[in-house]
C-alpha cells in the first residue's frame, strides 16, 4: 500500500515536470524567503521544512529528488543563504553592525564626540589634557570660576559681572547751576507803642536790599535784623537719576563650552588657573563638591524706575562783608539819612521818621548747588549665588 501511494506521487511528479517541459525539479520563490523552499522538499521521505530568518534576499534552497530530496532542501533553505547570489549576507540572526567612526579632524574636547576615532571623548583624550580638566557637575548651575574684579577670563570662559552693595545719590545728575543775583538784605519794623528796646512789634516789617532802595514807614522807634547775603542760581541742562554704586564687584567666568569623558558626576570644562565655582539662581546654601560659599548674594544689575523733572539749584543766605543799612528821611533814599548797624539791635529815637532805606555792604556768594530729586525706586535684580570648591 505505501509502495502504491509513493509511486502514485513519484508518477504525479514525472507528469507535472513533463507538463511544465522540465525534466528537473523547478521551483518558484519570491525574494527574501528562502525558507519557503524546504516546503517544496517535503517530496522526500526523511524532508524537513527549511526555516530561514527574514533578512536576506536570494532563493532558498534547492529541492531534492526522492529520499534525498529533504536533506537538500533543509540544508540550504535553512542556513537561509542565497543560491543565487544573495549578498546581503546571512540571515540567521538579522543583527546589523555597528557604523564605523569617521573621523572629521581633531578632538574638540567639548563636543561629546570622538572626533580623531582613538576610542576616547572629549576630556577623555590625551589631546584635550593640555587645555581641559574635569570637574564636578553642579545641578541647574554655571560653571566656572570667581575672580576680582579687572582681572581677564581664561580662554573658553565668558565674564559675568556680578554685584552686591548697592547705594545711589538721592540728588539727580546732569544739572549745572551759575550764580544768577547777589545781593545783601535785612528787614526793619517799628515799635509802635510797645517799649524799646524790645522785640515787641507793631505793623509791617519792611525789607531793604543792597542792590536796590526800598519804600519803607517803621517810625522812629524801631528793631531791624542781621544784614545777610543772598544768593540766587539759575540751573541748566537735564536731569537724570544719578547712577548706581557698588560696595563690591567681581567677575564670575563662565564656561563657554562643557564637555565629557571625564568619571560619572564630573565635566570637561576649559582649565583655569583658579578654583572651580558653580553660579545658580537665587539665594541658595552651597553643598556638596561646591560648600565655600562665595560670600552674599550677587546681584546681576538693578531696576531702576527713577524719574527726575527740571533741572533746580539752590543757593540760600550767606555773609556780606562790612553791612549796615542807610535810612533817608526821604523817598528814593533821598533827604537825611541816618547809618544804623548791621546786626541784629534797635534804634529807639531816630532823628526823623524814614522814608526809604537801602542795605550797604559786600555780599558773599554762596555756592549754587542742583536740588532735583527723583521719583521711583532703584533695586537690585538677577540675584544669584557663587559657590566654590
Amino acid at each position: 500500500m505505501r509502495r502504491a501511494l509513493l509511486g502514485s506521487i513519484a508518477f504525479g511528479l514525472f507528469a507535472c515536470n513533463a507538463i511544465l517541459g522540465n525534466e528537473d525539479h523547478y521551483v518558484l520563490v519570491s525574494p527574501g524567503e528562502a525558507g519557503h523552499a524546504g516546503s517544496v522538499s517535503k517530496a522526500g521521505a526523511n524532508g524537513k521544512a527549511g526555516s530561514s530568518a527574514a533578512g536576506e534576499s536570494g532563493e532558498g534552497g534547492v529541492a531534492g529528488a526522492g529520499d534525498e530530496a529533504g536533506s537538500s532542501g533543509a540544508s540550504e533553505a535553512d542556513s537561509g543563504e542565497s543560491s543565487s547570489g544573495g549578498t546581503t549576507g546571512h540571515g540567521g540572526n538579522g543583527a546589523a553592525g555597528s557604523a564605523p567612526c569617521v573621523k572629521t579632524g581633531v578632538e574638540d574636547c567639548y563636543n561629546g564626540k570622538d572626533d580623531d576615532c582613538n576610542g576616547a571623548t572629549d576630556c577623555a583624550d590625551s589631546a584635550c589634557t593640555p587645555t581641559s580638566t574635569c570637574v564636578p557637575d553642579a545641578t541647574d548651575a554655571e560653571l566656572g570660576t570667581l575672580l576680582q574684579t579687572g582681572s581677564a577670563c581664561p580662554t573658553g570662559y565668558t565674564a559675568v559681572t556680578l554685584h552686591r552693595g548697592l547705594s545711589a545719590d538721592p540728588v539727580c545728575a546732569g544739572c549745572s547751576c551759575s550764580v544768577s543775583g547777589l545781593y545783601c538784605h535785612t528787614s526793619i519794623v517799628g515799635h509802635g507803642t510797645f517799649a524799646c528796646p524790645s522785640f515787641q512789634t507793631s505793623g509791617n516789617s519792611y525789607n531793604m536790599f543792597s542792590n536796590s532802595c526800598q519804600p519803607i514807614n517803621p517810625g522812629t522807634s524801631t528793631h531791624h535784623y542781621d544784614v545777610a547775603s543772598f544768593t540766587e542760581c539759575a540751573a541748566s541742562g537735564t536731569a537724570t537719576p544719578s547712577p548706581a554704586k557698588w560696595g563690591e564687584t567681581s567677575t564670575f567666568c563662565k564656561a563657554d563650552r562643557v564637555g565629557r569623558g571625564c568619571k560619572s558626576g564630573s565635566s570637561c570644562v576649559p582649565k583655569a588657573t583658579t578654583v572651580a565655582c558653580a553660579r545658580k539662581a537665587g539665594d541658595t546654601a552651597c553643598t556638596g563638591a561646591y560648600s565655600k560659599s562665595a560670600g552674599a548674594v550677587w546681584s546681576g544689575g538693578v531696576d531702576d524706575t527713577r524719574t527726575c523733572g527740571a533741572c533746580q539749584c539752590a543757593g540760600g543766605w550767606g555773609t556780606c562783608n562790612n553791612a549796615g543799612a542807610t535810612l533817608y528821611s526821604g523817598v528814593n533814599c533821598t533827604g537825611a539819612s541816618q547809618t544804623i548797624s548791621g546786626v541784629q539791635g534797635d534804634d529807639c529815637a531816630l532823628p526823623f521818621a524814614p522814608a526809604s532805606g537801602q542795605v550797604t555792604g559786600a555780599p558773599v556768594a554762596n555756592a549754587c548747588v542742583p536740588n532735583t530729586y527723583p521719583g521711583g525706586e532703584i533695586k537690585e535684580k538677577d540675584p544669584s549665588t557663587v559657590c566654590c570648591q
